[in-house]
């Protein structure tokens, strides 16, 4: 999946002003049909930014384009060059992509960014011993890494936004404080996607967050945290590279547990780097912002709906506002687990596994598992290349692992991470199987 987001980089953006979106589930357009997953006891779950473009017969995902408005796009790749002028243009297609590229991409550049203005169609494939490629006008740096990609020409014919669905965020109206939201095809196509917290005045999503009777909605449009304001390193700030874009939220990741800030444009007088026990001036190049008040994120209640014979769909707000979690509840192993494209329902994973040694001579090994503290996200299983393993109780007693030179010392803390003991394991074989396609 993420390879194939690398290629169309789709923005997922809230379409302001837009509102009074059909309160229903997820329902196929005359055009747009769903992507989702289908589970062995015939439970289906549609996926919320994949569709099948009948009209065109190909894959597609949201991505905002340079008119301002959003459009069901297909894949597509950039343009590189195969001369060191950097004017016989090619398409490079990279050989982690897993689904067809049939387009290049032109971009409009604007004063907060590049946006989609183009697609042209590629032609034949092409023989490409090294390649170029150009950042900015006047300039060709050759690319250094040979990856075993391909190549293919680029015809003159040209595909505009008018050749695609448009798609429209839209927020349902009335109700509390968490108003659902829902992407919306010009076709009839409904996907719900979350919620709008009119409390905050963001949108968040609350799928992700298993085996609980409550889950945080956390926000959707967020951008990294880059320095602190703040000699404690506590305060973060933004780049100002993202105050132009939909991004309303700054994202302060600590490990298992990130903390969300409002967005301002107030400049930052002071920038600092480090950790609060190990923070230090800093004076990086670019713009930054300082964060407004952290944001205190509201939460919604799971419901498990009746489901199949074995999974059931977990039900997000009020069972009216038909929005759905990304897990389902799988009744044979009374865990919530997530639908993958791998092929399997997987229970909610943190962590790793690791060996140690229970005394001071390293003779006496033992299985733990390394998890970060619980936010939301209750997760009940760590897992190796076999088998998951349920989390156990916090392991107390010292631990010990062999270091440099062959010596059995203490084992020391990872960051944001704890140590626990290892409960039943489960084989892969016993999670349920899982089919990604089109849905009827």
């Amino acid at each position: 999946m993420l390879a194939r987001l690398a290629a169309t980089l789709p923005l997922i953006a809230a379409a302001c002003g837009d509102n009074a979106s059909p309160t229903v589930g997820a329902t196929a357009g005359s055009r747009l049909a769903l992507y989702g997953y289908t589970l062995d006891d015939g439970t289906e779950q549609a996926y919320p930014y994949d569709w099948y473009d009948r009209g065109r017969d190909e894959q597609c995902v949201r991505e905002q384009w340079s008119d301002g408005a959003t459009y069901c796009t297909p894949f597509s790749t950039a343009v590189v060059y195969s001369d060191a002028s950097c004017t016989a243009e090619v398409a490079r297609i990279s050989p982690t992509l897993i689904v067809p590229i049939k387009y290049a991409r032109v971009l409009f550049a604007s004063a907060t960014g590049s946006l989609l203005s183009r697609l042209r169609v590629l032609g034949d494939p092409i023989a490409v011993t090294d390649f170029y490629y150009s950042l900015d006008a006047g300039t060709c740096t050759p690319h250094a890494i040979s990856d075993s990609a391909t190549f293919r020409t680029i015809t003159d014919q040209e595909l505009t936004a008018d050749a695609f669905v448009r798609i429209r965020r839209l927020v349902d109206g009335g109700g509390d404080r968490f108003a659902g939201l829902r992407d919306v095809g010009d076709d009839g196509m409904v996907v719900p996607i979350g919620f709008h917290d009119k409390e905050v005045g963001i949108d968040c999503t609350a799928a992700g967050f298993a085996n609980a009777d409550t889950a945080p909605c956390a926000p959707l449009n967020v951008a990294p945290a880059a320095y602190f304001t703040d000699a404690t390193c506590q305060s973060p700030s933004v780049s100002a590279e993202y105050t132009g874009s939909t991004d309303d939220t700054i994202e302060l990741d600590s490990g298992a547990c990130p903390r969300y800030f409002a967005m301002t444009q107030t400049p930052a007088t002071a920038l600092y780097d480090g950790t609060p026990d190990h923070c230090i001036a800093s004076s990086p190049a670019g713009t930054y912002y300082a964060a407004g008040p952290e944001l205190e994120l509201g939460s919604v209640p799971r419901t498990r709906a009746p489901g199949g014979t074995r999974f059931a769909p977990i039900e997000l707000g009020s069972p009216s506002q038909h929005i759905v979690d990304t897990f389902v509840y799988d009744a044979e192993l009374e865990v919530d687990c997530a639908p993958s494209q791998l092929g399997r329902c997987t229970p909610a994973i943190v962590g790793m596994v690791a060996t140690l040694f229970a005394d001071p001579q390293c003779t006496v090994a033992i299985q733990l598992g390394y998890v970060p503290p619980a936010c939301g996200v209750h997760a009940t299983h760590v897992a190796t290349d076999t088998q998951l393993f349920a989390i156990g109780a916090a392991h107390t007693a010292p631990v010990y692992t062999i270091s440099t030179g062959d010596i059995c010392a203490p084992a020391l803390p990872l960051p944001n991470l704890e140590l626990h003991e290892l409960g039943a394991s489960i084989g892969l074989d016993q999670l349920g199987t899982v089919s990604y396609g089109v849905l009827p």
